[in-house]
């Protein structure tokens, strides 16, 4: 279930001094009791933890799944305010949060994390073009007819609710197409895109 909709972390490079990291929001305890049921209710605790990269991808590879990365287009300052602010957040007294599937999950957390240490405002390419939560979810469980019922059995009607244009980026995919032909403008109007290359 948790691998259905995809996941987004945050790899941070550096050459000196040299490492290659993994900011990963979506650390869960497999031996969580009634884990799908706590899962889908939003009732599970995440944790933010830091793995090398390449352990990180090999477990992609182990499963043959695909990855995509994004190399976003920020300034030397950015980077840094960025990194440091994972740091933090990666304290033990800091990286526990309570998991909410639509609202606080994986790809919500680095997209915020992302947006909050940009100097300038990022424009989004939003198609105006609204979906509910529910249409959202059912193009990822749609062959599964169980899984399907047993997430509109515990969200219930809420899930009926139009997502706005950032709330769809809870789903990993989403972020991903949006950050693509995202821009930052500065406050002299300059503009420069997001996402450096993919």
């Amino acid at each position: 279930v948790y691998e259905l909709f995809g996941h987004t972390a945050i790899r941070v490079q550096s050459a000196e001094p040299e490492f290659d990291i993994v900011f990963n929001y979506g650390i869960f305890s497999f031996n969580a009791p009634h884990f799908l049921y706590r899962f889908t209710k939003g009732e599970t605790d995440y944790r933010l933890d830091i793995s090398e990269f390449r352990d990180f991808i090999l477990m992609y590879a182990a499963r043959n799944s695909a990855v995509t990365e994004q190399e976003l287009d920020l300034s030397p300052e950015e980077k840094t305010a960025l990194f440091q602010a994972l740091l933090i957040n990666s304290r033990p007294e800091n990286c526990v949060y309570r998991y909410n599937f639509l609202f606080d999950n994986c790809s919500s957390r680095a997209k915020d994390m992302i947006l909050r240490h940009i100097d300038g405002k990022v424009v989004f390419y939003d198609p105006a073009q609204p979906f509910t939560f529910r249409q959202l979810i059912h193009r990822y469980t749609g062959r599964n007819r169980w899984l399907t019922f047993g997430i509109d059995l515990a969200l219930g009607s809420p899930l009926d609710r139009p997502a706005t244009y950032q709330q769809e980026m809870f789903l990993p995919i989403q972020l991903k197409n949006a950050f693509e032909p995202a821009q930052i403008e500065k406050e002299g109007g300059e503009k420069k895109t997001l996402v450096r290359a993919t």
